[in-house]
């Protein structure tokens, strides 16, 4: 996770530290996760899932028009032929615990900050976020995403850092399978892996707070 809690009251308000001080319920028409580094990887950058929650604690719907990514993914490579599985829409399918090509996001990287990967979404009427949640890119840990900036209407509204995802042999570790026990096939889930995704929030509220200390 991102954050943490050292205070959860009687009156169900909770202050939450976070690696930058986030405002609460912030709201907006356009949304931009900026990504600055990568856990190493100079040529690729991506991830497994991202979620919206919306002020009410309720999952924002994303669809392809209202989402986009400069670079878009890695088909708009030279070489390419347009047939790579890890495409843009792979974001909200919903599968973020995967090690499969079929549900992540993959895009070059892009190294200089002035045209640095970025994801936008746009949404037609104002939205106010809760939270967002990101699964960091599991197939090559070196390729997720480390610091990144969150600006919504172009205001800046978080700044920091994500940690690796599991890769397979830790995720071989979870499962008990030790040496001689089996492999993980990079087309299973990892559901029966300890849930990797990290928060982001935008709220003091209490459940939600503790929920998230829970994952």
């Amino acid at each position: 996770m991102n954050f943490s809690s050292t205070n959860i009251t009687d009156n169900k308000i909770c202050e939450v530290p976070q690696q930058y001080e986030t405002p609460l319920f912030p709201s907006g028409c356009i949304f931009k996760i900026i990504i600055l580094s990568t856990h190493g990887d100079p040529f690729y950058v991506g991830l497994n899932g991202l979620e919206l929650i919306d002020e009410n604690n309720q999952p924002i719907i994303l669809s392809g028009d209202n989402i986009e990514a400069a670079p878009r993914d890695v088909n708009v490579l030279p070489d390419s032929d347009g047939n790579d599985p890890r495409t843009l829409d792979k974001l909200y399918d919903g599968n973020n615990n995967t090690f499969a090509d079929n549900h992540m996001w993959l895009a070059p990287f892009v190294s200089k900050k002035s045209t640095a990967n970025t994801i936008f979404i746009f949404f037609n009427s104002p939205v106010s976020l809760s939270r967002i949640t990101m699964w960091n890119y599991s197939k090559t840990p070196s390729r997720g995403v480390r610091e990144f900036e969150i600006r919504i209407d172009d205001v800046l509204v978080y700044h920091g850092s994500m940690e690796k995802a599991p890769g397979v042999e830790e995720a071989m570790r979870e499962r008990g399978r030790g040496e001689g026990g089996g492999e993980v096939n990079l087309n299973d889930s990892m559901n029966d892996c300890e849930e990797f995704g990290q928060s982001i929030l935008f709220t003091n509220d209490y459940k939600v707070v503790k929920n998230e200390l829970s994952r």
